[in-house]
């Protein structure tokens, strides 16, 4: 990863352009106007560390355009991926909120412009703008959602079991249309090596449950996916 040292600050971001950011939606536009002028603007690099964790910044987030890795690598160098936010959404908040440090690596995942807010500016915002605090309120309760179902996962199911999961979850949003993930990529986000992706990649091929072409995938049957996994679970 390269060094987290902040780009120089552009111009900030036009309210006009927050109205179309999907997790600000139904934002007044004195709210919007009010986030604007106190957003400062980054662009980063691939590869560009945007927060360490454990940093002891407490900045907020918007990703304007791009996307960011959200994840945390162990003493022997293998990765563990959260999540990956394209642009619309948003980071940094828990920090900002709690006051204690990065509990991440943020990552830019290919070359992205951020809004930066100062964690009293968020917090002054969150206070004053009952709608914006309660954006925020939710997100939280996502992020426990999320966390909490991720903590289930790695209790109760193998390696193939959330290789399953993971799957099944990319391809939610729209079934026919094929994902981007190498092994590497999938190993990270479940907990694995990519010799073992690999393998279980490899047995769903032959089964004719996914498809792959270098690093884009379909999964060809969902329904059977899911019945698989109750094979999977720890007895």
């Amino acid at each position: 990863m390269k060094q987290s040292t902040p780009p120089p600050a552009e111009q900030g971001v036009a309210a006009t352009t927050l109205a179309q950011v999907e997790s600000l939606a139904g934002l007044p536009e004195s709210v919007l106007r009010r986030l604007a002028g106190a957003l400062r603007t980054h662009r980063y690099e691939k590869g560009t560390t945007v927060v360490r964790h454990n940093d002891p910044s407490r900045d907020f987030y918007i990703i304007i355009s791009g996307a960011v890795r959200v994840s945390l690598v162990g003493s022997t160098g293998r990765s563990l991926t959260y999540q990956i936010l394209p642009a619309g959404e948003m980071f940094g908040e828990v920090s900002a909120v709690d006051g204690q440090r990065r509990s991440a690596n943020v990552v830019a995942e290919e070359e992205s412009v951020l809004g930066s807010l100062s964690a009293q500016a968020f917090l002054d915002l969150a206070g004053s703008a009952p709608e914006f605090g309660l954006i925020i309120l939710k997100r939280l309760a996502r992020l426990n959602r999320r966390l909490t179902s991720r903590l289930f996962e790695y209790h109760s199911y193998d390696v193939r079991g959330r290789v399953y999961l993971e799957l099944l979850r990319l391809t939610e949003a729209d079934v026919d249309a094929p994902v981007t993930i190498t092994d590497r990529d999938m190993a990270s986000r479940v907990g694995t090596t990519r010799e073992n992706v690999s393998r279980i990649h490899g047995v769903l091929r032959d089964s004719g449950l996914i498809r792959r072409d270098k690093s884009r995938l379909w999964v060809l049957d969902r329904d059977r996916l899911q019945a698989l996994l109750p094979d999977c679970e720890f007895g």
